[in-house]
């Protein structure tokens, strides 16, 4: 938080109306340099926790298999994962003038100059849960969970969410359901009412001279699609196609809650 702030004012001071440099993602560094592979590691570690039977050294003591894992098995599902990440940093000048003519009369003016700028990453992947159970059982070590460095990098509630369709009590097997759903970190840093206030003989002024915030929007999107339905099987292809036809529909709730709201 003390770093994004201090961002935040040296971009105003720098010069709120010339614009600042392109914001950082909030995401973990390698290096120094922006990745978002921790992102990646988090949603193949808990991929994988739904396939996998055997307990890991770093798992908790309260961790099992992922309950209706032989279901899930069956199905063979394909999965398509996307990831946006939005960033919005705001600058604001609005110094207030008070002009003082005499004891009982002043005069108020003030303008208002502010600048919005918006960066955005997004990315599209495609996972195959009898290949991530595949390369888990050739090496044990895979998949395991990354630690945090960023919201998306924490728990993204993917069993719950699994676990939740699996549960469907209408169908006839539990394969033959297509999944998603979706999650967002918001948070928002601001510094409010930046700036010295004095008085004169004539005027007082600025006052509140500047505001600046910044928000991040960090949100995943999932998808999963069976493979092996009761009404035969369909080809990883196909399935990939149709959970992009899903998360595309997904989005466009997505837009349209947001325009709602």
């Amino acid at each position: 938080m003390a770093d994004r702030s201090i961002s935040l004012v040296a971009c105003a001071t720098l010069g709120t109306l010339a614009g600042c440099v392109a914001p950082d993602f909030d995401v973990g560094k390698i290096g120094g340099v922006p990745t978002v592979t921790t992102i990646e590691r988090r949603i193949v570690c808990e991929l994988t926790d739904l396939v996998r039977a055997e307990r890991r050294g770093s798992d908790p003591a309260s961790w099992k298999p992922f309950d209706q894992r032989t279901s899930f098995l069956q199905g063979q599902y394909q999965v398509v994962v996307d990831l946006s990440l939005l960033v919005t940093e705001t600058g604001e000048l609005a110094p207030n003038l008070n002009f003082i003519r005499s004891d009982v009369f002043s005069i108020n003016t003030g303008f208002k100059v502010s600048r919005t700028r918006k960066q955005n990453f997004a990315e599209r992947l495609t996972f195959s849960m009898p290949e991530l159970l595949a390369r888990y059982t050739s090496d044990r070590n895979f998949g395991e969970c990354p630690a945090a460095d960023t919201n998306l990098a924490g728990d993204l509630g993917i069993r719950k969410m699994a676990g939740l369709a699996m549960m469907t009590n209408y169908r006839g097997q539990v394969e033959d359901k297509d999944f998603g759903g979706y999650v967002t970190f918001d948070v928002y840093y601001d510094v409010n009412a930046a700036g010295p206030t004095w008085k004169l003989a004539t005027f007082e002024g600025p006052g509140k001279l500047g505001k600046l915030s910044r928000q991040d929007t960090d949100t995943l999107s999932f998808s999963f699609v069976a493979t092996n339905t009761s009404q035969g099987k369909i080809s990883p292809a196909e399935a990939s196609k149709r959970a992009r036809e899903f998360l595309d529909q997904l989005n466009l709730n997505k837009l349209g809650d947001g325009i709602g709201n």
